[in-house]
């Protein structure tokens, strides 16, 4: 029975030690993304954390309207349609007027002449057909470029709307239980009430959470800065604000 209890608090020593690595792991990610100092992040207060704001849905529509990705393809939907109109006005043969006179019974009158060549053999279908197919291909592409990036920005902000609320909870609910729970086991321990084991299985708890926290706002600023690059923002469109009590 020692021997197991032994085997059982190494083990939850391990874990905990594991636990704080990871922690410090992921104190590491959130610094390197928001740049800062790892050693600056304080967990022991989460609402101290600056978050990613969430920008609603139909404004990010608006702004992927007017990202560089479907502006481009929209010029070369342009282009190519302003070529069709070139290719079909080619279609239309020229008419040449020729002015002059002469002289019929002693008078000068004046003549004008009206040339229309005949297009039995060259309409230019050749190349109205191929500029055709041409505009819809770019038309095309164009459609599915809006769809690609559309569902790229929904899967960003569906994910980032996930993380934030991921945060609130472990924040509001998660970190405060296991931070009393870790604090209630330390005091239980002094007093002979609770074991050692306890306490490390506690503390193991409380550094998940912490690293679960973290690794959350990492996962909300990722989507946040997917989410600037898919509407071409030269800004962090999405902004900050702190988590909420």
């Amino acid at each position: 029975e020692e021997t197991r209890a032994k085997v059982a608090q190494a083990s939850v020593r391990i874990e905990a030690v594991q636990a704080k690595r990871e922690l410090v792991r992921a104190k590491g990610k959130l610094a390197a993304m928001v740049g800062a100092d790892p050693r600056n992040i304080d967990i022991s207060n989460p609402n101290t954390i600056a978050l990613p704001r969430l920008t609603a849905l139909p404004e990010l529509l608006a702004q992927l309207e007017r990202a560089p990705g479907l502006s481009r393809a929209r010029a070369l939907v342009e282009q190519r349609e302003a070529i069709v109109d070139v290719e079909r006005s080619r279609r239309m043969p020229d008419v040449t007027v020729a002015l002059g006179t002469k002289r019929e019974d002693g008078r000068r009158q004046t003549v004008v002449g009206l040339s229309v060549p005949l297009p039995l053999f060259n309409r230019n279908q050749g190349s109205l057909l191929e500029s055709l197919r041409r505009t819809d291909k770019a038309r095309d592409e164009l459609d599915g470029e809006s769809l690609r990036l559309r569902a790229e920005l929904y899967d960003a902000h569906a994910r980032m709307s996930a993380a934030l609320e991921e945060v609130a909870l472990i924040a509001a609910d998660v970190l405060p239980g296991a931070e009393s729970t870790y604090q209630a086991a330390s005091r239980g321990f002094e007093l002979g009430k609770f074991s050692f084991l306890e306490v490390l299985d506690a503390q193991r708890t409380l550094f998940q959470s912490k690293n679960q926290y973290l690794l959350a706002v990492a996962e909300s600023y990722r989507a946040s800065a997917e989410i600037d690059r898919l509407v071409g923002a030269t800004g962090p469109l999405t902004g900050t604000t702190q988590a909420q009590e």
